[in-house]
Parts: structure tokens; C-alpha cells; sequence
């Protein structure tokens, strides 16, 4: 259990409880009944549950870990009780290394329930706590939309804006406006990589609002570090539209031509595949593609 809080403390009542084994808090500075992270590392790398208690890694500061996960070969679950943001980098570590993991947004809930029955002496069902629980996610989590040049991306991602009532930002806009350079120019004059930096830092300013429906850039999703910004208060959905859809032009230089478009086409769609939480056939016109998403990315 990382944190010798109230928190931490409830959660080592409980694992005490339930029949855990051992339970050791782990703290940055030694003591009675706590170890160092160090000693966590070293001599207690058998872990199978982590319990993160502490504010590490909540928001603002929502690129940082209090733990790495490597040396826990046998880990098994992992616990964070922040909320803000849906998804620490300690939960989706886990996650991207096989290992169940849950954030603190269900607990919150759990504990909004636990006390209007205490104050108000009225039993609150649990399917009541579910429902609130997938309302707020629902709202909370911004919808992002991947995708080749020309699939749709835009203009679906406006469409359903406006179908659910939240804000809309196409990403290579909200670069263009904050530098007043469209993504061709910077690309032509500075660069790809210089690009992709300036793509980096709008999904950084971006991704811990929540709420939002996002459109990304082609190439958006082709740096993990971007993507790992994307997922921790979002939701990525890849818009699957054919070769023979897509379109060439001149404003985008990567891909003014069927040629460099068809090699563009094989080297990303894997990788859109692989970092999508949900993918959607992206063959249609906007509304239908739109009705798709607004029906399957909930479920995610």
C-alpha cells in the first residue's frame, strides 16, 4: 500500500480483512510497520496487489508515477484511488502490461452512496451505484476520434459535438491558431518532427480537460507517449475507412498522392488498430458514421 494516509490505512484494514497475507505500507521514509520504495523494490518485488494512496499522479501533475511496475513480476492487481484523472499513467502501466487494474472513480461514487444511506437511513440500490458510476465516466471521458488523412475525422467529430453537447477541437486547428502556421507549412518549413513536437504539447494541454470530442491528426497516434496523454481522461476511437475512400490532397503533404497515401495507409493502420479502444467502419456519410460511434464507443 503506497501512502500511510487515512486512506492507506482503510485499505490495510481491509486487506487485512479479506485474508491478504502480508500487508506492508510503503512510504518515502523508513519507520515502524512501513518500508522506503527502495525496500519495496528490493526485497519485496513478490507483490501481487498495489494499493496507490498518495496524490501522486493526480491532477495537475498527471504525468507522474508513484511506482514503476517492472520489478513485480508477480503482480496481479493494481489500485489507485485517484480519480482525477479516470486514468493514472499507475493504472494504464498495469494495464498495458496484462495486469487488472482500477482507478478511484467507482470508490468515489461507492462512498457518495455509503454516505446518503448513513445520513439518510434509506437504502440506495446497488444498480443505482453502477449507473451513476458509467453516467459520470460517460461524461468525464473525452472521445477521440483516430484516424488516416481524409477518413472522416473532423467532420464526424463535429457531428457528434453537437449530437452530445460538448465542446469540439481538431488538433491540427488548435495548432494552427496557437502558432499561426497550418500543419502543412510547419512541416514544409520546420519539419516533420518539429510538427509532431508542436502535436505533443496541444494533446498535453488538452487531454486532462475531459469531456471533450477530439480530433487528431493522422500521425497523432503514432507516438506512445501522446497516445498513453490521450487514454488517461479519454477514449480512442479509430475511424476504419478504405484505401479506395480516401482521399489525396495538396494541403497534405505526406499524402498528396495515391502512392505515398497507400504507403502511409500500410504502415498506419496497424498501429491505429492497436492503440484503439474501439474501431469503427468509417465507410459512409458523417451521420452514419457518427450513429455508429455514438452507439458502440459507450460500451467501451
Amino acid at each position: 500500500i503506497l501512502g500511510t494516509g487515512g486512506t492507506g490505512k482503510t485499505a490495510h484494514t481491509l486487506a487485512e480483512k479479506e485474508g491478504a497475507r502480508e500487508v506492508l505500507f510503503v512510504s518515502r521514509s523508513e519507520g515502524e510497520g512501513r518500508v522506503s520504495y527502495e525496500e519495496a523494490y528490493d526485497l519485496h518485488a513478490d507483490a501481487e496487489v498495489i494499493v496507490n494512496t498518495t496524490p501522486v499522479g493526480m491532477f495537475p501533475d498527471i504525468g507522474a508515477q508513484p511506482i514503476g511496475l517492472e520489478p513485480f513480476a508477480r503482480l496481479e492487481g493494481v489500485i489507485d484511488v485517484i480519480y482525477n484523472p479516470l486514468k493514472t499513467r499507475l493504472v494504464l502501466d498495469a494495464e498495458a502490461r496484462g495486469v487488472r487494474a482500477c482507478a478511484g472513480l467507482y470508490m468515489l461514487v461507492s462512498q457518495a452512496v455509503a454516505a446518503s444511506e448513513y445520513f439518510t437511513g434509506s437504502h440506495v440500490r446497488k444498480y443505482i451505484c453502477e449507473r451513476v458510476y458509467n453516467e459520470i465516466l460517460a461524461e468525464k471521458s473525452s472521445l477521440v476520434l483516430t484516424g488516416m488523412p481524409s477518413s472522416g475525422k473532423t467532420s464526424v467529430g463535429r457531428r457528434l459535438a453537437e449530437k452530445m453537447n460538448r465542446e469540439f477541437v481538431d488538433i491540427d486547428a488548435y495548432i494552427e491558431e496557437k502558432s499561426g502556421q497550418s500543419p502543412a507549412r510547419i512541416i514544409k518549413e520546420k519539419g516533420e518532427a518539429a510538427f509532431r513536437a508542436l502535436e505533443k504539447d496541444a494533446v498535453r494541454k488538452l487531454s486532462p480537460r475531459g469531456g471533450l470530442v477530439i480530433a487528431c491528426g493522422g500521425g497523432t497516434a503514432l507516438d506512445k507517449e501522446t497516445v498513453t496523454m490521450l487514454r488517461q481522461n479519454g477514449r480512442i476511437v479509430f475511424l476504419d475507412r478504405a484505401l479506395e475512400n480516401l482521399l489525396c490532397t495538396p494541403d497534405r503533404p505526406l499524402s498528396n498522392n495515391r502512392e505515398k497515401l497507400q504507403k502511409l495507409y500500410e504502415e498506419r493502420r496497424p498501429i491505429y488498430l492497436a492503440s484503439a479502444d474501439l474501431t469503427v467502419d468509417a465507410n459512409g456519410s458523417v451521420e452514419e458514421v457518427a450513429e455508429r460511434i455514438e452507439k458502440e464507443w459507450i460500451k467501451v
